[in-house]
């Protein structure tokens, strides 16, 4: 379990950098019609993280015999969304006044949900069965963090460089991200030579397509 959410984690924060550097880059070169729709990515990247970190829990639970508990949980983030977008997306709500964030509000009440789902899964996992959270995955958030804010000046110098290229500085700034935040990683023994060897055997194709063709010639 731990090892999964550590994985997803580091796999889920890396893109997270990606999108809140290079959000509105990607969606100017490859949808240019749907920019306005980047504050939207902004706040739902982070929904997949959340998921991505407390399944392993969510299962867990269901493993323990703790059906109703995930059973729950699961139906208290279902009703909170409803709750939050009536709450949120409206100006007015029959009688009572709303927030009236639009598409932000969606984004907002689609996000906020799933930060609760988080913690109940690793509560009630404490609570149920004594199993700790990892106290790891704040230190990696704000590593991500870190990694963002130095990026992010250093891609403030490459605009001026590469301006008219935005498919290379693209490219760029991502690779300098991931080196950044790999290097933090490291420096403080998140990441270890066995956990950078298991993410590059990931990224082999050839794995992949010898294990189609034993399927295949089964």
């Amino acid at each position: 379990m731990y090892i999964i959410e550590n994985y997803s984690s580091i796999l889920f924060l890396s893109i997270i950098i990606i999108i809140l550097l290079n959000g509105e880059l990607i969606i100017s070169i490859f949808l240019p019609n749907f920019v306005e729709a980047v504050p939207i990515l902004y706040i739902m990247i982070f929904i997949p993280y959340f998921i991505g970190i407390s399944q392993p829990y969510s299962w867990l639970l269901v493993a323990g015999k703790k059906q109703k508990i995930n059973a729950r949980v699961n139906s208290f983030v279902s009703i909170l969304i409803i709750i939050l977008m009536f709450y949120f997306i409206p100006r007015e709500l029959l009688f009572f006044q709303a927030l009236g964030l639009g598409v932000i509000g969606y984004a907002l009440a689609q996000t906020i949900p799933w930060i609760f789902w988080a913690f109940l899964c690793r509560y009630y996992i404490n609570k149920t069965l004594n199993i700790k959270y990892q106290i790891t995955m704040i230190l990696q958030f704000f590593l991500a963090i870190l990694t963002i804010i130095i990026t992010f000046f250093i891609k403030n110098f490459l605009n001026g460089i590469f301006l008219q290229n935005k498919i290379l500085l693209l490219i760029l700034s991502s690779l300098i991200a991931m080196g950044i935040f790999i290097g933090v990683l490291i420096i403080f023994k998140e990441l270890k030579r066995e956990d950078l060897s298991f993410f590059i055997e990931i990224l082999k194709l050839k794995s992949y397509t010898e294990s189609v063709k034993k399927e295949f010639t089964r």
